[in-house]
């Protein structure tokens, strides 16, 4: 009796038998990369999405300086967009800095008819240099170089649940080929 006693209580303090936890499913979850994490990707990679998550802060800023009431050229802006992309005429929110009537310095532009939003540097009234582009929920979608609203230069684009669906040098929109 004694010696039962004694082996239940050491099986129990040990973590062993029946109810411990198991720990190769423990260490497979501890071993995933957190979702959207920058871990799979190359140092070239790494240092783009961080330039586009610099801009995207920026244009935060920004955006915040233009809801307060803004300054010359830092604006809120509500208009229909035609001919920036392909299809219909899409209804656009833009937050940041303007000129000459065009989206130009850092702002964040929200597209609710396509249910995006897109947070960096513009030129010519376009994304073009670092930036994000979101879901409406927030999630990210692509991170890195833009050249006239479109994926170009270096950058990730992710899947639903944060993992990486495509990395690398990017052309007119598509990865380029290697």
């Amino acid at each position: 009796m004694k010696i039962h006693l004694l082996v239940g209580l050491v099986l129990m303090l040990s973590g062993c038998g029946p109810d411990a936890p198991q720990a190769p499913a423990q260490t497979a979850d501890m071993l995933k990369p957190a979702p959207f994490s920058l871990d799979a990707l190359s140092p070239e990679v790494r240092v783009a999405v961080g330039r586009a998550r610099a801009a995207e802060d920026a244009a935060k800023a920004r955006a915040e300086v233009a809801r307060k009431g803004g300054t010359a050229g830092v604006v809120v802006k509500e208009e229909v967009v035609e001919g920036i992309y392909e299809g219909p005429a899409l209804m656009a929110h833009y937050e940041g800095d303007l000129k000459d009537g065009k989206y130009e310095g850092v702002g964040i532009l929200t597209l609710p008819d396509s249910a995006i939003s897109q947070a960096g540097e513009f030129s010519h009234g376009l994304m073009n240099g670092w930036g994000v582009e979101r879901s409406v929920e927030g999630r990210p979608l692509y991170e890195g170089g833009w050249k006239d609203a479109a994926h170009d230069g270096l950058g990730v684009e992710w899947t639903q649940d944060g993992k990486v669906a495509q990395a690398g040098l990017w052309k007119d929109g598509g990865l380029a080929p290697k």
